[in-house]
């Protein structure tokens, strides 16, 4: 039996996956504005963060699970693609879409996935 590799049906929900989607077709990556702050968090990393929350018996509710790493769209942009004349701002205000959790300091799980790693993860699966 051939094993096929399922593809995700939610593939234009993530903006990153939105702007991956657009450098795999040579078209532009686009933004509200360059200067939006977002959370970074891989995917992956939830579960792993959660299993030690579980091995580690911590006593508290999580709220919101987030990575520590917040990035300016421009900047995760770049880290996509290179070619800077593809990267295109609507130039409205920023708007701060990050968020972090106030356990942070107290969750023992400290191998979140940085953003250059994720996309270089991410880019390699969608090679496969």
């Amino acid at each position: 039996m051939e094993m096929r590799k399922k593809k995700w049906s939610r593939n234009n929900v993530s903006l990153v996956q939105q702007w991956l989607n657009s450098l795999k077709n040579n078209t532009v990556l686009k933004t509200s504005s360059f200067e939006n702050i977002r959370d970074w968090t891989y995917a992956k990393d939830i579960p792993r963060a959660i299993d030690s929350i579980i091995k580690n018996n911590n006593n508290f509710k999580i709220l919101n699970l987030v990575s520590p790493y917040l990035i300016k769209d421009i900047n995760l942009m770049k880290k996509i693609c290179s070619n800077k004349n593809l990267l295109v701002s609507d130039n409205k205000d920023a708007i701060n879409n990050a968020t972090i959790s106030i356990y942070k300091s107290r969750l023992k799980f400290y191998n979140w996935t940085s953003p250059q790693r994720g996309i270089n993860l991410i880019k390699n699966n969608e090679k496969n």
